[in-house]
């Protein structure tokens, strides 16, 4: 399966966690969305399903348009809930909740707020979907940083205390195969295993 994250927003520019507001992308993220889409002619995904939130599904339809795909909302794909950190700033979060952030940062399978939904509570749910899709059908998935964080860490068996250590970049797009337990960059095949490692590396000698 392919696990895309949604093009660009404004709180993608002004580090706002954004949540689970409708905001749509903007025009350079509806842009990075249709670029995608070329190197996913080939892909051989017969569905697409996306997180329900209004940037995921407008990233969702614009790559179902140009692939001709059906588009299907799956609330197992939406981003994490932020509870009360929902539309603050990193840095307002940084300051109104110092030792919640310094947690989040370092510790990010650690954290546990109220409202909020810890790491361990989002790979049960993005898990059931990536079990499910990987069984029936190769698809395209349209999610967020978290899902999409947690499913490639998940299947290359990657404990979630390295959360923080992938980037996963806007219109970012990972191929994930579950049975041979492999999670790629793509188009690029760059292997996420081995970033991981590098970055633990560098992490160690800082």
């Amino acid at each position: 399966m392919f696990l895309v994250r949604h093009g660009e927003t404004e709180s993608n520019q002004l580090k706002r966690y954004a949540g689970h507001s409708p905001e749509p992308l903007t025009r350079l993220g509806r842009q990075q969305i249709a670029a995608l889409a070329s190197s996913l002619v080939d892909s051989g995904a017969r569905t697409i399903r996306s997180s329900r939130i209004a940037r995921a599904m407008e990233s969702a339809r614009i790559l179902g348009d140009i692939l001709r795909l059906p588009v299907v909302a799956d609330a197992r794909l939406d981003e994490l809930t932020m509870g009360p950190w929902e539309g603050l700033l990193e840095g307002e979060i940084a300051r109104q909740y110092p030792v919640e952030w310094d947690t989040w940062n370092t510790r990010p399978h650690q954290l546990h707020l109220a409202g909020r939904e810890s790491l361990d509570d989002v790979a049960a749910r993005v898990m059931s979907i990536v079990e499910d899709i990987s069984v029936q059908e190769t698809a395209i998935l349209v999610t967020h940083v978290a899902p999409i964080r947690i499913a490639a860490m998940s299947v290359l068996d990657v404990p979630l205390s390295q959360y923080k250590r992938l980037t996963i970049d806007n219109a970012a797009c990972v191929r994930v195969d579950v049975q041979a337990g492999t999670a790629v960059r793509f188009p690029s095949e760059a292997c996420i295993r081995r970033e991981l490692g590098r970055r633990s590396n560098e992490y160690a000698h800082a």
